[in-house]
């Protein structure tokens, strides 16, 4: 690319350090950086791949894609993908080829997991970068052999959690999944939850393990809820309030006393597990996307608490994300709610903000996109990453 006027002159012959003072001043986002290092080759090697000047992105809301049948009726392309930007209100299309035909099972640190049955990977959606996980037949398999009746099965076991969408459209094992760490730190630590087609509930793996290891094993009663990482250990929530706390590198497991100050009533509540920050005793459990409760350690109980300090919350039922914004957002929780429009199949997606403490929702981006679903999907926040 020559620069405009001087035929003998080309962007690629900037100065390095006239590159480092353009990327602090121009990209304002990470999308933004990502394209500005794309314009040649001696920019990408000028600058680095992680900018430290940029702030820790917002959360993008990852829209539901058409059904499969929607797209290869009206011959849409299933790899096209729709995010709500939050902090500029804007929405993002990106083409994900890699996608087409899998299962999102989850996101963290910015990566999606994926599920094609058997195989598993991750995708970074800014990047494109693909991470190849163990292939759930993989020796010793943690799925059930031909000869067990899925019918049977799912039958003893009950009917899947609703956030499991999709389910009549993709032969997904994995219910949910999440990651410990950014995927290309050391020891990456992936913890999937299993649907009926598993003999375990919870397994677990490594990047570069050859095979998924059990965790949990499936059990009737009570029934699992939900479960996220805090400190490098996996914490589950099931329905007799009971908080479990599985600690990968030893794999021996213990109870947080978990008899909640005002009791919960699973059965007509909708409760998240959020991982909490450095000065977390444990994770938050979110019950009703309006009462927060705290693991107190000298108290030996969770109580509510009606300020999380400058954090604040994203919530989903397969991702929910726990981080600090900037000065004016503290303390507040964001939730996404979905909405059918006159009858007609279409479902909006909505974004609700809560001022905690007060029990004050403000309506933010009622309608960022609405699409027509013959089956409404799940929307999903994902942080974007360069790495």
């Amino acid at each position: 690319m020559r620069l405009r006027g001087d035929p003998d002159s080309y962007w690629g012959d900037l100065p390095d350090e006239l590159l480092v003072i353009i990327a602090q001043k121009a990209p304002r986002t990470n999308v933004q950086y990502v394209r500005l290092r794309s314009v040649c080759k001696a920019w990408r090697r000028a600058l680095p791949p992680r900018p430290r000047h940029l702030l820790p992105p917002v959360p993008w809301l990852l829209l539901p894609r058409l059904p499969l049948h929607t797209c290869r009726k009206f011959r849409i392309p299933d790899s096209l993908f729709t995010f709500f930007d939050l902090s500029r209100s804007k929405t993002i299309q990106i083409r994900l080829p890699y996608v087409s035909g899998k299962h999102i099972c989850g996101s963290s640190y910015g990566w999606l997991i994926l599920e094609q049955h058997p195989a598993v990977s991750l995708l970074n959606p800014i990047t494109q970068a693909t991470i190849l996980l163990p292939s759930l037949d993989a020796p010793p398999s943690i799925i059930l052999t031909p000869t067990t009746s899925q019918t049977e099965t799912e039958t003893e076991r009950g009917e899947r959690p609703e956030f499991s969408d999709q389910k009549s459209e993709y032969n997904n094992c994995i219910l949910k999944a999440s990651l410990s760490c950014n995927p290309t730190e050391p020891g990456c630590v992936v913890v999937a939850w299993f649907l009926s087609s598993s003999n375990w509930e919870l397994a677990f793996c490594r990047i570069g393990d050859a095979h998924w290891t059990g965790l949990k094993l499936w059990s009737a009663q009570p029934k699992l809820l939900d479960f996220t990482f805090h400190s490098n250990s996996v914490y589950t929530l099931n329905s007799v309030n009971e908080v479990c706390v599985y600690d990968l590198q030893n794999l021996p497991t213990w109870n947080l006393h978990s008899n909640f100050r005002y009791g919960i009533n699973i059965c007509n509540k909708q409760v998240i597990l959020v991982e909490g920050d450095a000065d977390s005793g444990g994770p938050l459990v979110v019950e009703n996307t309006n009462v927060v409760y705290k693991w107190f350690a000298n108290h030996r109980r969770w109580l509510p608490v009606h300020d999380i300090g400058s954090r604040v919350l994203f919530l989903n039922p397969r991702h929910s994300i726990n981080l600090q914004w900037d000065e004016g957002r503290e303390n507040e929780i964001y939730y996404d709610i979905m909405h059918s429009g006159n009858g007609d199949g279409r479902f909006h997606v909505g974004i609700n903000r809560l001022k905690l403490g007060t029990g004050m929702i403000l309506p933010r981006n009622p309608r960022p996109m609405g699409l027509f679903f013959t089956i409404p999907g799940l929307p999903l926040w994902i942080t974007p990453s360069l790495t």
